[in-house]
């Protein structure tokens, strides 16, 4: 499953101060800037790019419920801001909640089967 969307394989050293380089064509291709998020999933390290800036996926409800609760001019864009600021950490919450979810009742492949397979979220 995993090997048939494998694109490439590569060997990197580690140097013994636990540094590694990121083959250029991976960095190129995945967007790594200055900042990468590490994490484990069973006995994998995970290594992608860090997300920059909050991707705007909930920009609408946002401002919406910013609409609703009566704000507007410049108090509307200044709470907009503040709460779009909140959205990456309240993402990393929410998949790390549903991770122990699925690990608790039937492993890994229940976080699969909720997100898809090919899901590349937020750090879980």
């Amino acid at each position: 499953m995993y090997a048939e969307r494998q694109i490439d394989l590569k060997t990197i050293s580690i140097a013994p101060n636990r540094q590694m380089t990121i083959p250029k064509k991976f960095y190129n291709m995945l967007g790594f800037h200055n900042e990468a998020e590490c994490y484990v999933v069973g006995n994998t390290v995970v290594l992608k790019p860090k997300q920059q800036e909050p991707s705007g996926e909930f920009d609408e409800f946002i401002l919406k419920d910013l609409i609703d609760e009566g704000y507007n001019g410049n108090e509307l864009l200044e709470k907009f801001k503040e709460m779009r600021s909140k959205v990456p950490g309240a993402v990393q919450r929410m998949l790390a909640d549903a991770k122990e979810r699925c690990k608790n009742s039937n492993g890994l492949d229940d976080y699969k089967e909720l997100f898809g397979e090919d899901f590349k979220g937020g750090k879980i």
